[in-house]
């Protein structure tokens, strides 16, 4: 398949999801542990307590669906 450019997410609210996206998670995670800690003061559950080693060699954790407008996102360490 390749490299992705990017990923579409059909959401019912533009405006709220849009907020989430930006004001939550930030565009980019340097350091996944202070980010899951920034998170979690956020009320932002993870499905993991821990950040494992994901499919890219990177570390990775994902955040719970019903906390991130009902997507399931993976945060992945830049």
């Amino acid at each position: 398949m390749g490299r992705l450019n990017h990923v579409a997410i059909a959401v019912p609210d533009l405006e709220k999801a849009a907020a989430f996206y930006k004001n939550i998670l930030g565009a980019q995670v340097d350091n996944i542990n202070a980010a899951v800690m920034d998170l979690k003061k956020k009320k932002i559950r993870s499905l993991s307590e821990e950040v494992k080693i994901g499919a890219h060699g990177k570390p990775v954790i994902f955040l719970h669906p019903k906390d991130c407008g009902g997507v399931l996102v993976e945060l992945e360490q830049a």
